[in-house]
């Protein structure tokens, strides 16, 4: 494993640089996965990871099917942000330019690619507004919902078409809530299904969101059912 930063002290170097956080309780923890890190990073990664902590696991499952002789990658950051922003957070903690697929693409189809990707992030905001557990913000957004049906379509097709796999549980969740909340049970039902199934493999049986959807199987027991309608 290396480091990408040079001091008196590479060993520790070494260890910020290949180490992954984990919480227990209020403290961070840094946790040393040899296997894990020594995959690379890849903008649109095709294996995504979480830590049990129950089983003090580091389980690392394919988002996606992985083909003979290509190489498993994970991704270091917050994939959804523009190429400039992914590109500046791997520089700043990471210390290489990231070359991937996505980042070393043609001009035209990297415009194409954060225009979807700033598509992708004002839905979810809008979204997370239609969801809110809080009163105020959901009559907020109010002016959303005739569309919000609609826009959620839109909003999961987007992160299939910006080959967003290793995050794509958060995609179905929220399009999951927002069906719920409008009063959709068949809608609620089918991305709640796939939110569990890739939240699984995201982040565990044992998750707080993962149990959530769990519930939002039945949607008219869940707290979200048509508050929204």
């Amino acid at each position: 494993m290396a480091a990408h930063n040079e001091s008196e002290e590479p060993h520790i170097d070494k260890i910020y640089t290949n180490t992954f956080g984990e919480d227990f309780g209020d403290e961070e923890h840094s946790l040393v996965v040899p296997e894990t890190a020594r995959m690379n990073h890849d903008c649109r990664s095709n294996a995504m990871y979480y830590f049990d902590q129950e089983r003090l696991v580091h389980y690392t499952h394919g988002s996606r099917r992985i083909y003979a002789g290509e190489e498993i990658t994970i991704t270091y950051i917050d994939p959804l942000q523009t190429r400039l922003k992914r590109r500046e957070a791997i520089k700043r903690s990471w210390g290489f330019d990231c070359s991937c697929s996505l980042c070393s693409a043609a001009n035209d189809f990297i415009r194409e690619s954060n225009r979807r990707v700033t598509e992708t992030i004002k839905f979810t905001n809008i979204l997370n507004e239609v969801v809110s557990r809080n009163e105020t913000e959901r009559k907020a957004a109010r002016s959303y919902v005739p569309d919000a049906l609609e826009m959620v379509d839109l909003f999961v097709s987007l992160y299939g078409q910006e080959r967003l796999h290793a995050s794509i549980a958060d995609g179905y969740r929220l399009a999951a809530l927002a069906s719920a909340i409008l009063g959709n049970e068949r809608r609620a039902v089918k991305w709640a299904m796939k939110a569990v199934a890739t939240g699984l493999i995201h982040d565990g049986p044992d998750d707080e969101e993962v149990l959530d959807m769990r519930l939002l199987l039945a949607p008219r027991q869940h707290w979200s059912w048509a508050v929204n309608v």
